[in-house]
């Protein structure tokens, strides 16, 4: 695609919604020729300044009318808009994104052709292919090249013993419990932390992973005690500054620790999983204010959220909406890591956090040289029962 100085913006949704695209996107597909070729964004630079080039791989079904028109591909366009005005804010900070777009519609061996190009492996980053079988391709092609790969919208289980960065953006449960540890200790920098055990090793990778989290950023103590003996929690409770992490299946267990929260005498922290937990419901965790971790909360109406939609609404003639955020915020994420560390960016970056409008973001390693995201918004429902974001 050719476009202007400032790149072209592809904006196509529901038909419903956005009639005034159709023209443009004729245009665009009689541009193409329909052949089968990458779609690149040609971006003018500042000649003074290195240019990073990233593929982005997405199912934009440019030659397809009918998937284009599915709530799925008006997801993928909202999150392409939101690559763009990333693009664009990253240049005024001065950093220069070559950004090269191809469209994997679902054709595998599509994707694989263009693994084959030449121009692939002059890549700094390649974020996607989105879909487990198409971005097992792209896992085998960065294995030899070592390119980083960026997972951005699931959770992706490596299929190949190749060491190389691999980054996660939306991390397994687990990985979030380990940010749900490092936001709380932001959060109370002078709380002792009581770990409640159930014993089960249901539960020992999360009772590990999240005084793991909050150890990297408090010094402060750590005491694990049993369920069935809470002596010594009630003997701290109310007299001293204590977070409790209560990973445990018992709805007896996790009342009363709610019934403490609920009257100040801690502050309880747990996964985002109890809220669908039978019998422990809203209304407890109201009363508790108890703290759970969301990787993509969007709040409309944060200060950021809100000078984020104003500017789209003026651009662009209607609302962002969290796929928008989502593009926009790993895209910054992104740009502001290999600004500061370059192509070594992954490992480097350690347990730096970077908080997004909608995510959040701290690389934390995993096995295979890969890295999860572990950066959080720690939330809570408050008096009135809506849920609401704690700045850490």
């Amino acid at each position: 695609m050719n476009g202007n100085k400032n790149g072209i913006i592809i904006v196509i949704g529901l038909l419903v919604k956005r009639i005034a695209q159709i023209s443009f996107l004729v245009f665009l597909i009689g541009l193409l020729g329909f052949r089968s070729e990458p779609v690149e964004e040609p971006v003018a630079y500042q000649s003074d300044l290195p240019v990073y080039n990233i593929a982005l791989f997405l199912p934009l079904h440019l030659h397809n009318k009918t998937r284009r028109e599915s709530d799925t591909s008006s997801a993928i366009y909202d999150y392409y808009e939101g690559v763009q005005a990333a693009i664009k804010d990253l240049e005024k900070m001065g950093f220069n994104m070559h950004l090269h777009v191809f469209d994997t519609e679902l054709d595998s061996k599509r994707v694989d052709s263009f693994f084959k190009l030449p121009r692939l492996q002059k890549m700094n980053t390649i974020i996607g292919p989105i879909y487990p079988k198409t971005h097992a391709i792209a896992e085998r092609f960065c294995g030899v090249t070592k390119i980083p790969l960026i997972s951005p919208f699931m959770h992706y289980e490596r299929t190949t013993k190749d060491t190389f960065p691999h980054i996660n953006l939306v991390p397994s449960d687990s990985i979030s419990t380990f940010g749900l540890g490092q936001g709380m200790a932001r959060l109370y920098p002078e709380y002792t932390l009581i770990v409640v055990s159930d014993g089960s090793s249901d539960h020992y990778k999360d009772r590990k992973l999240f005084k793991e989290g909050f150890q990297m950023v408090s010094k402060k103590p750590i005491i694990q005690i049993p369920q069935h003996d809470l002596t010594k929690l009630y003997a701290l409770s109310g007299k001293k500054n204590v977070i409790v992490y209560a990973p445990t299946d018992s709805l007896p267990v996790l009342k009363k620790m709610a019934n403490l929260a609920a009257v100040g005498d801690i502050k309880l922290a747990l996964d985002k999983k109890y809220k669908r937990k039978k019998g422990f419901g809203k209304a407890q965790m109201t009363r508790a204010k108890v703290h759970f971790q969301d990787n993509n909360y969007y709040d409309r109406y944060a200060p950021d959220a809100l000078a984020f939609r104003m500017m789209y609404r003026e651009v662009y003639k209607w609302e962002a909406n969290s796929y928008h955020f989502r593009g926009y915020d790993q895209i910054i994420w992104l740009g502001q890591s290999m600004m500061t560390f370059k192509q070594t960016y992954p490992k480097n970056l350690g347990n730096a956090f970077y908080p997004g409008i909608m995510q959040q973001f701290c690389l934390h390693a995993v096995k295979k040289g890969g890295y999860e995201n572990a950066g959080c918004k720690i939330l809570n429902y408050n008096s009135k029962g809506v849920r609401q974001e704690i700045k850490q």
